[in-house]
């Protein structure tokens, strides 16, 4: 006669249940310790019942187990995040190489090159395109001449300023030197005028006296 198939699912009394737990935790354990010894296997096994009570057995030392358990673990998570990111990295490889490679199509369908395999609209496009680039560029350019048209006419300012100054301190000095001139020649003229007087006194004198 055919054994019954129990049917997997949780048992609803309690009683019951807490003695299918025993059994069957035993013959759990009594597998474990089969393939440790058959397999030469390092085995870790941990339980715990409905009502907390914590079973384990290890076929050598637990804590070990866990470590190595945890350490593989690890690694195995470093290895599949290393995928993933090789993975990552193709494709923005890819992306970016297609990218490149439009931009390159572009710049040589705008100076002319490749434009047979263009429709008419994607060559009104590419015409709008280069309008709009040469509209920047005149922009652009004429802000950079009112730019440095500005600067020429700061650095003539600063130039005239300059002059004034130049031409403000030699007419100073040209002023000054006929004011010392005019006085030193004043100076001389007094002196000559002064010596003759006594001159002509003296010889006035001495006629008199003869």
């Amino acid at each position: 006669m055919a054994r019954e198939k129990i049917e997997i699912k949780r048992i609803d009394k309690r009683s019951a249940r807490q003695v299918t737990y025993s059994k069957r935790r035993k013959g759990l354990i009594k597998k474990a310790q089969e393939i440790s010894i058959l397999c030469d296997a390092e085995v870790a096994l941990m339980v715990f019942s409905s009502t907390g009570k914590f079973t384990h057995y290890a076929s050598t030392n637990l804590d070990q187990i866990i470590e190595k358990y945890l350490a593989t673990k690890g690694s195995g998570q470093d290895e599949a995040q290393t995928s993933v990111d090789l993975t990552d990295d193709k494709t923005t490889f890819e992306r970016l190489s297609k990218e490149v490679q439009e931009a390159e199509t572009l710049l040589r369908q705008m100076q002319g090159e490749n434009l047979e395999s263009l429709s008419f609209k994607e060559l009104e496009k590419l015409e709008k395109s280069i309008a709009t680039g040469l509209n920047l560029v005149h922009k652009t350019k004429e802000t950079k001449l009112m730019e440095e048209n500005e600067q020429l006419r700061q650095q003539v300012n600063m130039l005239m300023a300059a002059k004034e100054t130049i031409t403000s301190d030699e007419e100073f000095r040209f002023s000054f030197d006929s004011i010392n001139n005019s006085y030193y020649n004043n100076n001389n003229v007094s002196s000559l005028t002064n010596n003759e007087s006594i001159d002509t006194t003296l010889r006035l004198g001495l006629s008199i006296s003869d």
